[in-house]
Protein backbone atom coordinates (compact mmCIF):
# COMPACT_ATOMS: atom_id res chain seq x y z
CA UNK A 1 0.00 0.00 0.00
CA UNK A 2 1.45 3.40 -0.80
CA UNK A 3 1.47 5.41 2.36
CA UNK A 4 3.36 8.55 1.00
CA UNK A 5 3.84 10.40 -2.02
CA UNK A 6 6.92 13.36 -1.92
CA UNK A 7 7.24 16.00 -4.55
CA UNK A 8 10.84 16.83 -5.56
CA UNK A 9 13.13 18.21 -8.10
CA UNK A 10 16.03 16.67 -9.74
CA UNK A 11 18.50 18.47 -12.27
CA UNK A 12 19.81 16.18 -15.02
CA UNK A 13 22.17 17.26 -17.50
CA UNK A 14 20.63 17.12 -20.97
CA UNK A 15 22.49 15.45 -23.93
CA UNK A 16 20.85 17.47 -26.44
CA UNK A 17 21.52 21.10 -25.30
CA UNK A 18 24.62 20.38 -22.96
CA UNK A 19 22.89 22.49 -20.28
CA UNK A 20 21.14 21.23 -16.93
CA UNK A 21 17.18 20.99 -16.46
CA UNK A 22 15.31 21.36 -13.73
CA UNK A 23 11.97 19.01 -13.35
CA UNK A 24 9.78 17.79 -10.85
CA UNK A 25 9.09 14.56 -9.93
CA UNK A 26 6.91 12.78 -7.80
CA UNK A 27 8.20 9.72 -5.81
CA UNK A 28 5.95 6.80 -4.62
CA UNK A 29 7.12 5.57 -1.50
CA UNK A 30 5.81 2.85 0.62
CA UNK A 31 6.62 2.49 4.54
CA UNK A 32 8.00 -0.57 5.72
CA UNK A 33 7.61 -1.06 9.59
CA UNK A 34 9.87 -3.54 11.72
CA UNK A 35 9.03 -5.02 15.00
CA UNK A 36 12.82 -5.01 15.64
CA UNK A 37 15.23 -2.31 14.39
CA UNK A 38 16.98 -4.00 11.36
CA UNK A 39 20.75 -4.61 11.40
CA UNK A 40 21.63 -2.82 8.35
CA UNK A 41 20.21 0.44 7.89
CA UNK A 42 22.63 1.42 4.83
CA UNK A 43 20.39 3.64 2.29
CA UNK A 44 20.24 1.12 -1.12
CA UNK A 45 20.02 2.83 -4.51
CA UNK A 46 17.22 2.33 -6.90
CA UNK A 47 17.54 3.41 -10.65
CA UNK A 48 14.64 4.53 -12.62
CA UNK A 49 14.90 5.28 -16.72
CA UNK A 50 12.85 7.70 -17.83
CA UNK A 51 12.50 9.89 -20.70
CA UNK A 52 12.83 13.73 -19.97
CA UNK A 53 11.69 16.57 -22.68
CA UNK A 54 14.46 19.17 -23.70
CA UNK A 55 13.26 22.35 -22.40
CA UNK A 56 15.42 23.78 -25.13
CA UNK A 57 14.36 21.90 -28.17
CA UNK A 58 11.80 20.23 -27.20
CA UNK A 59 13.56 16.36 -28.07
CA UNK A 60 12.58 13.91 -26.31
CA UNK A 61 15.90 12.12 -24.18
CA UNK A 62 15.98 8.62 -21.86
CA UNK A 63 17.86 9.44 -18.92
CA UNK A 64 18.45 7.59 -15.06
CA UNK A 65 17.49 8.77 -11.93
CA UNK A 66 19.12 7.56 -9.11
CA UNK A 67 17.44 7.64 -5.87
CA UNK A 68 18.93 6.30 -2.10
CA UNK A 69 16.15 4.31 -0.32
CA UNK A 70 16.10 4.11 3.37
CA UNK A 71 15.91 0.76 4.74
CA UNK A 72 12.29 2.31 6.61
CA UNK A 73 10.74 2.82 2.48
CA UNK A 74 10.36 1.44 -0.48
CA UNK A 75 10.46 3.46 -3.72
CA UNK A 76 7.63 1.92 -5.85
CA UNK A 77 8.24 4.81 -8.43
CA UNK A 78 8.72 8.13 -9.71
CA UNK A 79 7.05 9.93 -12.59
CA UNK A 80 8.73 13.05 -14.11
CA UNK A 81 6.34 15.97 -14.90
CA UNK A 82 7.04 18.90 -17.27
CA UNK A 83 8.18 22.48 -15.16
CA UNK A 84 4.54 23.69 -16.43
CA UNK A 85 2.80 20.87 -14.69
CA UNK A 86 4.52 22.33 -11.69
Amino acid sequence: MNDTEAAEEITVLCPICNRTHTYPIDVDRSLIMYFEAPRDTTPKERSFTKLFICLKTGEDFQGTVTLLESVYERILDLTVRSPQDG
